[in-house]
């Protein structure tokens, strides 16, 4: 959602948007795509529900080609830090993006939760905010979201 309304549709240029169950799973799969010759962009949060301890997040920026003395930093991040090949969302993503995005984030997800209550409808929710959310052009926050858009473009395109 966040790409169609920054000027780039992924279906248009074969990219999928996969969710592949955690941050525990991404080192797996990124491993098997890259084995395949399938051009993959990482995205992740730095939540810790399923890695208190940061090894699932160690392996994956391992995975990724992050040297060791950078990861421990890159997973203490509260913010978006975005490369050619990867781009990590610091605390979580809804952190990261109440962080950039502020009261109107806050408004929107207040709205999204009385119409989805409970966690089934978090999905709804984070469509609703992404369909809603001001994009206004020079904030912080939209220029974040403008420079991950941008990465996945430039990856996309040179694939092609």
């Amino acid at each position: 959602m966040y790409c169609r309304r920054l000027g780039f549709d992924p279906d248009e240029h074969g990219l999928a948007v996969i969710s592949v169950g955690g941050v525990g799973s991404l080192a797996k799969w990124c491993r098997l795509f890259t084995t395949y010759g399938i051009p993959t962009y990482v995205i992740f949060d730095n939540g810790t529900a399923d890695d208190a301890n940061g090894a699932r997040r160690n392996d994956l920026l391992a995975t990724i080609g992050v040297p060791e003395e950078e990861r421990e930093e890159l997973m203490g991040t509260s913010e978006l830090r975005v490369t050619a090949t990867w781009a990590v969302m610091g605390v979580d993503f809804e952190t990261c993006l109440r962080g950039y995005f502020g009261d109107a984030y806050d408004v929107l997800d207040q709205e999204a939760k009385s119409a989805s209550p409970g966690a089934a409808g978090k999905p709804l929710r984070a469509r609703t905010i992404a369909e809603q959310l001001p994009l206004t052009e020079g904030t912080e926050g939209r220029d974040c979201l403008a420079e991950l858009v941008q990465r996945l473009r430039t990856h996309t395109l040179q694939d092609e």
